[in-house]
């Protein structure tokens, strides 16, 4: 065994020899480069934290009121900065005076001429009760009774009428117009019962005649009032309906619609100009002599018939 002792000492010892040479402390660079870490000291303190926070905000006021002029206009000035604290009754904004003065004076002057007229017109009254006490009539309270009957103010328009007749009882253009003021405001039996009294001569004159028809005609219209509305879905169904047709121009007329009245006779000429005898022509000069000569409506239809007529 002498000679596996040699070999096993022989290959042990460079084996030593490199294990030591590796751990040789000439050789350990790493160590020798790397600095020492920085360490920032301070002393310690005692004191009290309270704990915050940061955050992105707006500012927002509490109440929005917008500001709104009651009037229009130009503005001439500005009396308050944006965002200025005002005041309850502080002025803020001056309006042009120009245009409002410039109104004012005309509103003036409007009133002026109204307090004019009234005083002409207190000036006529005050004439005219004289002449009423003296037992005459003047042609003044003639024209005011019907100024108030063409206006639609039936019961002044009676009022007047019937005092005229105290001091001038033959007075057949305040006989007619009472008539037709009692017409108008509905009374039709008080009317008929003022025709049962008049003498038969008054009864037949002219102006006392036409207040009749208007009379008859404001009863018969009575009846088909109530009716419009059918007659009109009746209408739509059939246009050719001749007799609905003229049964809704009375009810028209019984309304006080006088152009829609002429309107539904002359439709009943324009389609059929002798329908009935001549029924619809007959009863729309009915309704010209009701209205009288110099209303709106008579003028504008009397113009409509003739150029049906003579298309």
């Amino acid at each position: 065994m002498p000679e596996l002792r040699l070999i096993l000492r022989r290959g042990l010892i460079p084996g030593v020899a490199l294990l030591l040479a590796g751990c040789n402390p000439s050789d350990d660079t790493s160590s020798q480069s790397a600095p020492p870490p920085s360490v920032t000291v301070a002393a310690a303190v005692s004191k009290e934290v309270r704990q915050s926070a940061r955050f992105v905000g707006r500012v927002q006021a509490v109440d929005d009121v917008n500001l709104i002029a009651r009037v229009s206009g130009f503005l001439a000035s500005k009396n308050v900065e944006d965002g200025a604290t005002v005041d309850s009754g502080q002025l803020l904004f001056t309006i042009e005076r120009a245009p409002y003065e410039a109104t004012l004076a005309s509103a003036k002057a409007d009133a002026a001429r109204a307090q004019a007229d009234a005083a002409l017109k207190a000036a006529d009254l005050e004439r005219d009760k004289d002449l009423f006490d003296k037992g005459h009539v003047s042609q003044a309270a003639l024209d005011q009774a019907g100024e108030l009957l063409s206006s639609g103010d039936f019961q002044n328009a009676a009022a007047l009428y019937s005092r005229i007749l105290q001091h001038d009882p033959e007075s057949l253009a305040a006989i007619a117009g009472l008539l037709r003021a009692l017409i108008g405001a509905g009374q039709a039996e008080e009317a008929r019962a003022l025709l049962a009294d008049l003498p038969e001569e008054v009864a037949k004159s002219a102006e006392v005649e036409s207040a009749r028809q208007a009379l008859d005609l404001a009863e018969e219209a009575a009846a088909a009032a109530g009716e419009l509305a059918q007659l009109q879905a009746l209408l739509e169904r059939n246009p050719a309906d001749h007799d609905s047709r003229f049964k809704l121009a009375m009810a028209y007329y019984a309304t006080g619609d006088k152009e829609a009245a002429a309107g539904a006779l002359l439709e009943i000429i324009r389609r059929n100009r002798s329908w009935n005898e001549d029924a619809a022509r007959t009863q729309l000069l009915k309704f010209f002599e009701a209205w009288g000569p110099k209303d709106e409506v008579t003028l504008s239809s009397r113009r409509a018939l003739s150029s049906i007529l003579f298309s």
